[in-house]
C-alpha cells in the first residue's frame, strides 16, 4: 500500500527544487506531497499549516548558514527527520550536522530517485528510533520517584549497607544476609570507591549512569540517584537505582543503524568516510602504509533489469560476504554506492594491496551466485591506490582510487588497476 509522505524542501535554488520534484515523480514506493521554501523564515511560516514527515535541508540559505540553519530547523521541527542537502565541498559540515541531530545527508550532484528514496525512508526510520529513545529517557527521569526502584540505605562513614528493599535484592540476585553489612561498592559505583560524590566530593546529591554488579558477576547498566538525608536522627545515604538495560540496547541499536548499511551489514558511506579521514591522519602522523581498494560490480544493472532488485540484493549480500571472508579484522569494508564498495587496508603498501585486490577478483569470478532460481556469474573491477603522507590528503587519495577503478572498467572490466601518487 502506497503511503503519503509529506516533504518540506528548504532550498534557495529553484533549479534544484524543480529537480527534486522531478525525482519524486520517479520514486515508486510512496506518494509525496511537496512544500518548497527558500529560507528559514519561510519554513517557520510553513510550519503553521504543514506537518512534514521529513525535511530536505540546504544548510546555506539567504537568512542562515551552516550548522545554525540546522539548529533553527531543529527548533522549528524538533521531532522531524532532517536530511541535509550537501555539495561535495561541504560534506564535512554535513557530517557535523549529523552529529548535531540530522538523520542523513545527500550529495546534490549524486542524487537520483533510488538514493533519495532510501535516504528519506532511512532517515524517517532512524528518527522514529531517536524519538522513541528520547521519550524513554524523559519518562525514566520524570517518573524516577514513582517507578519501583532499587533502594539502599547506606552508612556514610564506612559505606556499609544498612537496609535494602526487595527490588534491590532482586537486581543484585543476592539474599539479605549477603547484602546487609557489605559495602555498597561491592554492588554499585565500582569505579568510585574512595571517591563518593557525597562523602568525598561534598555534593548534596548525584545523578549518574553507573554499573551494577550482580552476585554472579554479571554487570547491568543503571541510572542511580544518591543523596544524604536524615533518618531517625542519623545521617544516611539513600541510593535509588533503575535498570536501563533496554535503554542502552536502544542506544546501541541506534548507533549501529547510523553506521551500518542496512542491506549488507557492512559500514555505510558515512561511517566509511569518517574512518577514512581518521586513517589518513594517522598515516600522515606516523608514516605507516595504508592502501585503498575501490570495487565496482561489473554490469550489475543487467541483474536488476533481468531478474529484479530482489535478486540484485541477494547477489550484493553474498558478494559482500565473500569479500569479507578475504579481509582482515583490521580492514574497513564499506558500501559507498549502489554496487560500489571501498576497502581500507591499514599497514598495507601498494604491492600487498594489489595482491589482495587480485585475490578478491578471482574469488568473485570463481563463484556462481544463485538468485530467483537462476545461476548468475558476476565479476568485479578494482582500483587500488596507496596513501602518500607527503603529498596526499583524503580527497586526492580517494580520487586516485576512483581513477584507478575507471581505468579497470575502461580496459574491459574484471581486472585490477593501480595509480601511484
Amino acid at each position: 500500500m502506497r503511503r503519503l509522505v509529506r516533504l518540506l524542501v528548504v532550498e534557495d535554488s529553484k533549479t534544484y527544487s524543480v529537480l527534486i520534484k522531478g525525482i519524486l515523480h520517479e520514486m515508486a514506493n510512496d506518494e509525496y506531497e511537496l512544500r518548497a521554501v527558500e529560507t528559514v523564515e519561510q519554513a517557520a511560516a510553513a510550519a503553521q499549516d504543514f506537518d512534514p514527515d521529513a525535511i530536505l535541508l540546504d544548510l546555506f540559505l539567504p537568512d542562515s548558514e551552516g550548522l545554525d540553519t540546522l539548529r533553527s530547523m531543529k527548533n522549528l521541527f524538533s521531532d522531524k527527520a532532517i536530511v541535509v542537502l550537501s555539495s561535495l565541498d561541504d560534506e564535512e559540515i554535513a557530517f557535523q550536522a549529523i552529529r548535531e541531530g540530522a538523520q542523513d545527508y545527500l550529495v546534490k550532484s549524486e542524487t537520483d530517485p533510488k538514493t533519495m528514496e532510501r535516504a528519506i525512508r532511512y532517515s524517517r526510520e532512524r528518527n522514529e528510533i531517536e524519538q522513541a529513545l528520547l521519550r524513554s529517557q524523559k519518562l525514566v527521569r520524570e517518573l524516577l520517584d514513582s517507578i519501583q526502584a532499587g533502594i539502599l540505605i547506606v552508612e556514610p562513614t564506612d559505606h556499609r549497607i544498612v537496609d535494602a528493599n526487595s527490588v534491590a535484592l532482586e537486581m543484585f540476585k543476592a539474599s539479605p544476609a549477603e547484602v546487609i553489612g557489605s559495602v555498597c561498592h561491592r554492588y554499585l559505583c565500582l569505579d568510585q570507591k574512595g571517591g563518593c560524590p557525597i562523602t568525598d566530593q561534598g555534593k548534596a546529591s548525584d545523578n549518574s549512569e553507573q554499573e551494577l554488579r550482580q552476585s554472579n558477576g554479571q554487570m547491568r547498566p543503571i541510572l542511580k540517584t544518591v543523596a544524604q538525608v536524615s533518618l531517625d536522627g542519623r545521617e544516611r545515604l539513600v541510593e535509588s537505582f533503575l535498570d536501563i538495560s533496554n535503554l542502552k540496547k536502544m542506544e546501541e541499536e541506534l548507533r549501529r543503524l547510523s553506521i551500518t548499511d542496512e542491506l549488507t551489514g557492512i559500514a555505510n558511506r558515512r561511517q566509511f568516510m569518517y574512518t577514512a579521514s581518521l586513517e589518513t591522519k594517522r598515516a600522515r602522523r606516523y608514516g605507516n602504509p595504508i592502501s585503498l581498494i575501490n570495487v565496482d560490480v561489473d554490469e550489475f544493472k543487467t541483474v536488476n533489469d533481468n531478474l529484479g532488485h530482489h535478486a540484485g540484493d541477494l547477489v550484493l549480500r553474498k558478494l559482500t560476504q565473500l569479500i569479507s571472508q578475504e579481509l582482515r579484522e583490521s580492514d574497513l569494508f564499506g558500501r559507498v554506492g549502489g554496487e560500489e564498495f571501498s576497502i581500507i587496508l591499514p599497514e598495507t603498501g601498494l604491492q600487498a594491496a594489489l595482491e589482495v585486490a587480485e585475490r578478491l577478483r578471482w574469488r568473485i569470478q570463481g563463484h556462481t551466485f544463485k538468485a530467483e532460481g537462476r545461476q548468475i556469474a558476476c565479476t568485479i573491477s578494482l582500483g587500488v591506490a596507496a596513501f602518500d603522507p607527503e603529498s596526499d590528503d583524503l580527497d586526492s587519495w580517494l580520487k586516485r582510487g576512483d581513477q584507478a577503478l575507471y581505468q579497470a572498467k575502461g580496459k574491459g572490466r574484471n581486472r585490477v588497476e593501480a595509480l601511484k601518487a
